[in-house]
């Protein structure tokens, strides 16, 4: 039934073929190692150590490293009183399948005089090649191997819909309708649970089977010698022979039409991603603590999350964990698709343990950043849909600006500022980090770095800033009542005072770029200049808000700014005149130290709508002149006209047919009634 062509090859055991024999087995797929039965009466010399056997598979096993069976032919010419009374083949084979159980797949007995058993030799050595046991099971444990159970527990995952750690009766009828075509009966379905309460607890539960009961039903396959059941399955979600994961490229092929375009979770992805926060937040205390985020991710091939390491770049942990197939794939281009801030980038407790707005967040900026990683570990971590609906691709940049409009969820920000500027404390106070304390990445402890194996500290040296964070911040939208994780979400990505980082920045236009935020210090005239530099570099399409980190109230704050004296300008007063030049509205005050008289998370909620609105409608923002913008609201308007128009000569003209029709059915009856009359 495999429809596969057989090709059998027969050597000779004369010492002078030897050479001969050893290259064809060298070519081979499978070994068929035989012997005599009538011949194996001496157990010791057949089958005991240094006996045939042992020293024929010693010598396959140098040049040859797949399948090998032993067969005993000529079983015909053994007493049936002597087989009575002898041991079972697989007793006389025990010590040779401990020694050489990776190679050594099955033994059988058979007769080609009465053609006993011959055709099932090599139906089984077909099998052992199209269906190999060594990656599946160890024959000297007789337990499944570890990568096989880490696959069966994906398989787990994808049909336990509701999330509960059990197969109920329906999914799994659906495991079973999908890998082999058909579905079992409610009698085969208690047959199944019978047989493993016959084996233990914790295999079946009155819920459903547990996963130690699913991978206890591959191990009986597998002692059944039906271990083309076991692969069938594995290869309905593309495991190959090593038991790797291969996915087609265009499984994961985004379209983009232009190069302005960014890629968003579908609410049923983050849907998925929550449910699996709640699966695997053990304790029920609203984190995923070290121990709780390495069993989620335990199905994965790397066996850990994809923000693994701070050291390595990104682009690194990416090809790491991507097959080769989509790691060469052509992708959306991001500036500085930094994720290694990890969990310092997100809400998180005080421990460092993430959240869920932080778990969601994470992924937002993983998929804006690296959307085919997102792709990826959806599938490893058993997302059942199409990938195609986890996602969704933004309009054009090119559009939404000339609208004034951008219909998105996730908003990416630059923030730029010298470095005497504490940009880190501005990314930290919008995801809810502690500015009293050191958490800027500096002596920053990962409590999720000594599961991976990799380091729980990042050392920073300060006078090289290229140390590049994105971090996100998540907020519910005012006139929404669901969960606060369906709110907008802001990357803020901080861009060092390093010359090349910068040059990369502006010399890709900033295509991927919302929002430009300018930090300056109040008693640092040079932060300004720098920011006066950066200015005349950013394209007139983002907008930019100017900030600056101040402990006095607000009143103060204007009062300063409206008193200053022109001849000794300070800080606030310049950065005030830069946002004149480029008609840009004022700088903006921000308290961020928590100790502060002045701070309230009240006013850093109105910080992110106000940084969040502005992307979204970010015409105000532009650095651009008072003329040119009111022109642009011109030509909004006209569109906007034209398009009124247009729809209202459409509906004119159809009304005006419809009702032309109507006129004239209505006006043939009269006519129809006289000629009748008449």
């Amino acid at each position: 039934g495999d429809n596969v062509a057989l090709c059998i090859t027969d050597t000779s055991s004369d010492p002078k073929e030897r050479e001969s024999m050893l290259y064809e087995v060298s070519r081979a797929d499978v070994v068929v190692l035989v012997y005599s039965a009538e011949e194996a009466a001496d157990k010791s010399m057949m089958f005991g150590p240094g006996g045939q056997l042992d020293v024929w598979l010693h010598e396959i096993s140098q040049t040859f490293n797949g399948p090998i069976l032993i067969v005993g032919n000529k079983v015909d010419l053994v007493p049936k009183d002597v087989q009575s009374k002898e041991p079972s083949l697989q007793e006389n084979v025990g010590e040779l399948l401990e020694k050489y159980g990776d190679q050594v797949t099955v033994a059988w007995e058979c007769s080609s005089k009465l053609n006993m058993n011959v055709s099932e030799v090599f139906h089984m050595a077909q099998h052992a090649v199209l269906y190999p046991l060594a990656p599946l099971f160890d024959n000297k444990s007789k337990e499944l191997r570890s990568k096989f159970k880490k696959a069966l527990c994906r398989i787990f995952r994808i049909f336990d819909v509701d999330r509960d750690g059990l197969l109920s009766d329906v999914e799994l009828n659906d495991f079973q309708e999908r890998c082999f075509g058909v579905r079992l009966t409610p009698t085969d379905i208690e047959q199944v649970k019978a047989v493993l309460q016959r084996q233990g607890t914790g295999l079946v539960l009155s819920k459903g089977i547990s996963l130690e009961g699913f991978q206890f039903i591959f191990k009986t396959f597998i002692n059944r010698n039906r271990v083309e059941t076991s692969w069938l399955a594995l290869r309905m979600f593309g495991y190959d022979d090593s038991l790797e994961i291969q996915i087609h490229p265009s499984f994961y092929f985004l379209k983009f039409k232009t190069t302005r375009q960014s890629v968003e979770l579908s609410p049923r992805a983050l849907q998925f991603f929550e449910s699996l926060f709640h699966q695997y937040d053990r304790d029920k205390d609203g984190a995923l603590s070290p121990t709780e985020m390495k069993e989620l991710f335990s199905i994965c091939p790397s066996g850990k999350h994809p923000w693994a390491d701070y050291f390595r770049k990104t682009e690194k942990i990416a090809n790491e964990t991507m097959p080769s197939s989509v790691r060469d794939m052509p992708s959306q281009e991001q500036i500085l698709p930094n994720l290694s801030d990890f969990p310092n980038g997100i809400k998180t407790r005080e421990n460092g343990y993430v959240t869920l707005e932080g778990w969601l967040s994470q992924w937002c900026v993983t998929t804006l950043l690296q959307p085919q990683t997102t792709l990826l570990h959806l599938q490893y971590l058993g997302y059942s849909f199409s990938p195609r609906s986890a996602v969704r691709i933004t309009r054009s940049r090119d559009i939404e600006d000339e609208e004034n409009d951008l219909h998105r969820r996730v908003v990416r920000a630059f923030v730029f500022g010298a470095t005497s500027v504490n940009k880190s404390m501005f990314l930290n106070a919008l995801i809810g980090k502690n500015n009293t304390k050191k958490s800027d990445g500096q002596n920053f402890r990962n409590p999720y770095a000594d599961s991976t194996g990799f380091p729980t500290s990042i050392p920073r040296d300060p006078s090289q800033n290229t140390l590049v964070r994105s971090v996100v911040a998540s907020m519910k939208p005012r006139n929404s009542s669901g969960s606060k994780t369906r709110g907008s979400y802001l990357v803020l990505t901080e861009i060092p005072a390093n010359k090349g980082i910068l040059k990369k920045v502006f010399d890709s236009g900033m295509v991927d770029c919302d929002l430009a935020i300018m930090l300056f210090n109040t008693d640092d005239i040079s932060s300004v200049e720098y920011l006066r530099s950066v200015q005349h570099q950013i394209p007139e399409t983002v907008p930019c808000v100017y900030l600056y980190n101040n402990d006095r109230s607000e009143s103060e704050v204007s009062s300063a700014i409206a008193t200053s004296n022109p001849s000794h300008e300070g800080s606030e007063s310049a950065a005030a005149k830069l946002c004149r030049e480029h008609s840009l509205p004022d700088p903006e005050p921000v308290v961020l130290r928590p100790d502060s008289k002045y701070y309230s998370k009240a006013k850093v909620d109105r910080l992110f709508e106000l940084l969040v609105t502005t992307a979204l409608r970010p015409d105000a923002a532009r650095p651009i002149s008072s003329q040119r913008r009111a022109i642009r609201r011109r030509k909004r308007l006209l569109r906007a006209t034209l398009r009124i128009s247009f729809v209202s000569v459409a509906v004119v003209g159809v009304s005006w047919f419809v009702y032309s029709l109507v006129s004239n059915i209505g006006g043939a009856h009269p006519e129809s009634s006289e000629k009748s009359k008449k």
